[in-house]
């Protein structure tokens, strides 16, 4: 039917017609079979073409095929792209293109099999605003191939990211069974010191042993400050990843309309008790090291500008975020990453009760030198 018309047009067409090209190398594939002349018009009109018109897709695209045809894989690829994006620029809906492209990333190009789906579905979308019930049927024939593979793509990147979950969490583990262990051994040590200390008592100026004693503290809370920061600092990047893990999953599921997976990790109950079991452990370490801080916060404060106590081991959402800055966490990003709060909220917080401070200029420095002889405090209970 294609050739009977074709005789009959191609006499009639204006060969100055940039369009002449294209349906000359139509003539060519169906009334004279002749693939490589066919090839040659193709070529031509495609160079005449603009990107935007219609026959250049339609070129685009039958010289896809024809390169298909000899197995030259590289040529098809390029066309099927070009194709592809004069049919969006035309904004036609056109989705042979597109599908095909799908199709042959899927094959050949695993590495790209999420920009198959996109495509693949994007091609069902026209499909169905269209009613085009033939092209719905040949997608529907290839989709299910494509997001099988795709689902174990993602069960397989699943896999790898609980492993990693899980050696962060081991890890973690023997971060704090390390921190536990050098404690111990800096008990240990500090106990030889004195001990060492007394057997040169009778040697030693008095002077000179206060002297020694007060350093020696000093570096026990620099080295005791370090530790904590560096645990604050592995929860939190350990915090972050596991947000941006439940982010991304979310993000793909939907892209992708997986509904199943989507429930699975679309709870944000999880994060939430993280935050509140380590903000509950935070207060507690804190105050164990740092029994009287909440009493010499208070003291930089005015009289009417007082906070107030939430209890014993316990801080309150201010009182949380001057601990970390006592800790040497001074950005509000990361103080809002560790306390699961934005960085605006942190700043607010931090603009309210800097209105009550005493001397406003240089709080924050003042704040971190409160309970620098913590250390000296529990030994002496």
């Amino acid at each position: 039917m294609a050739s009977a018309y074709l005789r009959k047009a191609m006499p009639l067409m204006d060969k100055r017609a940039p369009e002449y090209d294209y349906y000359k190398g139509e003539y060519e594939v169906y009334v004279e079979k002749n693939d490589a002349k066919a090839r040659h018009y193709y070529l031509k009109a495609i160079k005449r073409l603009p990107r935007a018109s219609r026959y250049y897709a339609m070129t685009a695209f039958a010289l896809a095929l024809n390169y298909l045809g000899t197995k030259d894989t590289l040529h098809y690829e390029k066309y099927l792209v070009e194709a592809s994006c004069s049919d969006v620029i035309c904004t036609t809906k056109e989705n042979l293109a597109l599908q095909n492209l799908a199709t042959y990333l899927f094959k050949y190009h695993k590495d790209q099999i999420n920009n198959a789906v996109r495509y693949i579905n994007i091609s069902m979308d026209d499909a169905k605003s269209y009613n085009a019930r033939l092209r719905i049927l040949e997608i529907s024939q290839k989709l299910p191939t494509i997001v099988s593979s795709y689902e174990s793509i993602l069960k397989q990147r699943n896999n790898i990211l609980t492993l990693i979950n899980v050696a962060v969490a081991l890890l973690a583990v023997l971060l704090m069974s390390a921190i536990y262990y050098i404690f111990r051994q800096n008990k240990k040590m500090a106990l030889q010191r004195r001990q060492l200390a007394d057997n040169y008592q009778k040697l030693s100026v008095l002077n000179s042993q206060l002297g020694t004693d007060n350093t020696e503290l000093l570096n026990t809370n620099i080295k005791r400050d370090r530790l904590v920061k560096l645990y604050i600092d592995l929860c939190a990047k350990f915090i972050n990843r596991l947000n941006n893990y439940t982010k991304l999953v979310r993000r793909k599921i939907i892209a992708n309309q997986v509904k199943d997976l989507l429930s699975t990790v679309s709870s944000s109950r999880l994060s939430e008790e993280d935050a509140t079991i380590f903000r509950t452990n935070f207060d507690k370490c804190f105050l164990a090291l740092y029994p009287t801080f909440k009493t010499e916060l208070n003291s930089l404060l005015t009289d009417d500008g007082q906070l107030d106590d939430p209890g014993e081991d316990k801080l309150s959402n201010e009182q949380r975020i001057y601990a970390l800055i006592r800790l040497g966490v001074k950005e509000s990003s990361e103080i809002a990453s560790v306390l699961f709060f934005s960085p605006q909220t942190i700043y607010n917080y931090r603009s309210s009760v800097k209105k009550k401070a005493k001397n406003k200029e240089d709080f924050d420095g003042e704040v971190g030198k409160i309970c620098v002889n913590a250390s000296d405090m529990q030994h002496g209970a």
